[in-house]
């Protein structure tokens, strides 16, 4: 008796749920038939999809507790299924919504001639050349297009189809052409290829006027996907939502008000070109070479390409360890990351960007000082063996490490574990540089103008605390335990157990 009066209960609860969403698409239908959000419309839109948020979890709670009341469960997965279905529909739409309404305000701030995601890429022609083309990033579209002019420079082969693009104002053109087309990143080693529609044009001249970008804050080190982005220019491709998202990456840079926002994406630079790879004798990687070798020596610009070669080096045959520090890398990386995944699920482009995070966490660990001046915070790190500088990072809001996975964004479930990595290595690394080994004489002394990594808890990925001693505070045995420590933040005081002496020379 009682099992069913809290099944009535909980059922209860559960249309009531039903209704709440309901009326929110109800709403939401409003709201998409307006030409653009009123800022009363858009903070109410704010509200109700912060509630409908946090509905999901207590809906959650409730059909797991009704998918154990009852017997058979197969009816309440369904529901489940159906609720589900519905509930990311809906807050994909609200989503969009909000998104469209922030990049009107800062497109209308910025000017009307910034309101663009441009980026220069590769494409190849039927020959297999390479050849530069303008293309822009547009998630709204639900396809991909190509402009009449590159497809026939391209002299790519076209099939018929039958389309009708519609966009603003009503305003439609018809397609009766599409072709496969092959984009490559012209900064790193991205590629898709995707069927585009092949249309007379798909816009005219983006920006519409030159922008002066010396009114534009832009940070130096940074790769832009189009560094000709303020000259206005013909746009070649049209890519929509199939890649859009798998493009755009998690970090973002908000040059502040009334400019643009700068987002990180799979069209800007890692590093540049290596010259040597060293490696174990694993089959892909010697397959790799072999085909390499064969594309140089087979190709017509064989000269050209050994130029640009990269000479790959291996250790003996089941001999890892005399791969010495890039095993000892590897080793880093598996450990941590086997503890931090397991179970979770990403996919293939999710996998590649935790691990490209992973890898820069790895390459900004400090080493030793670079050089004594006392106002030089800098330290060796990988980094600056393969792009000259250390890494940097975009700070993100920690996210706590008791978060539900499952009921994460798909970006903050990568940004949940890059942080969660990042604690775990620095708390390794600092480890071993404050081992305590058995000892017959004094060492490793506090001493003024000495480099330290601050042990920092809350300290976000890739930043390092870095500082020199200014002054030491030795206990009664004369032995110095505490030091006052100039960063560049100012000047702080800590003990021993917070201090790490980065290894000088003679210690490596």
């Amino acid at each position: 008796m009682a099992e069913q009066d809290k099944m009535k209960r909980l059922k209860k609860n559960k249309a009531s749920m039903k209704s709440k969403l309901t009326q929110f698409e109800i709403f939401l239908t409003l709201a998409s038939s307006y030409g653009a959000l009123s800022d009363q419309h858009y903070s109410e839109l704010q509200l109700r999809l912060s509630k409908i948020e946090n509905l999901y979890q207590d809906f959650d709670q409730l059909q797991g507790e009704l998918e154990e009341l009852c017997d058979p469960p197969e009816e309440q997965y369904a529901d489940r299924q159906l609720f589900e279905d519905q509930y990311y529909r809906l807050v994909s739409t609200a989503r969009q919504l909000v998104t469209s309404h922030d990049a009107s305000i800062n497109h209308g701030q910025s000017g009307s001639a910034t309101s663009s995601n441009p980026a220069l890429v590769k494409v190849l022609d039927k020959k297999g050349n390479q050849h530069d083309a303008r293309l822009l990033l547009d998630n709204g579209s639900t396809a991909n297009f190509i402009s009449q002019d590159l497809c026939s420079k391209l002299g790519l082969s076209s099939r018929a189809t039958h389309s009708t693009v519609s966009g603003i104002c009503n305003q439609s053109c018809k397609s009766s052409q599409s072709c496969k087309l092959a984009i490559y990143s012209s900064y790193s080693d991205y590629q898709v290829e995707l069927e585009c529609l092949v249309i007379p044009q798909i816009t005219k001249a983006l920006p519409s006027v030159l922008i002066n970008v010396d009114s534009i804050p832009i940070p130096t080190g940074i790769q832009l996907a189009d560094p000709t982005f303020n000259i206005p220019s013909a746009i070649d491709i049209l890519v929509g939502a199939e890649i859009f998202w798998n493009v755009i990456c998690n970090n973002s840079i908000n040059l502040g008000k009334r400019q643009p926002l700068l987002y990180e994406t799979k069209f800007g630079c890692r590093r540049g070109k290596c010259r040597s790879i060293t490696s174990d004798n694993a089959t892909t990687f010697v397959g790799a070479c072999n085909e390499l070798h064969k594309l140089v020596t087979e190709s017509s610009i064989g000269t050209e390409l050994a130029d640009e070669g990269i000479k790959f080096i291996f250790t003996p045959p089941y001999s890892p360890h005399m791969n010495g520090i890039a095993e000892a890398a590897v080793r880093s990386t598996k450990y941590h990351l086997k503890r931090i995944l397991n179970l979770t699920h990403f996919t293939y482009e999710e996998m590649s960007t935790c691990l490209t995070q992973i890898e820069a966490i790895l390459n900004s660990r400090p080493i030793t000082p670079i050089s004594t001046d006392p106002q030089d915070f800098c330290a060796l790190t990988p980094a600056h063996f393969l792009i000259g500088r250390t890494l940097t990072s975009i700070p993100c809001q920690q996210i706590a490490e008791t978060t539900n996975l499952s009921l994460l964004q798909r970006h903050k479930r990568v940004e949940l574990i890059k942080q969660h990595f990042w604690t775990r290595f620095t708390n390794d690394y600092i480890s071993t540089l404050q081992q305590k080994t058995k000892w017959h004489s004094g060492s490793n002394d506090l001493k003024e103008n000495s480099l330290v990594l601050i042990k920092e808890k809350m300290s976000p990925p890739l930043l390092w605390s870095l500082g020199r001693i200014l002054k030491v505070y030795p206990g009664v045995d004369g032995i110095n335990r505490v030091a006052e420590i100039k960063t560049k933040k100012g000047t702080i005081r800590r003990g021993w157990n917070n201090i790490c002496l980065l290894p000088l020379e003679d210690n490596l």
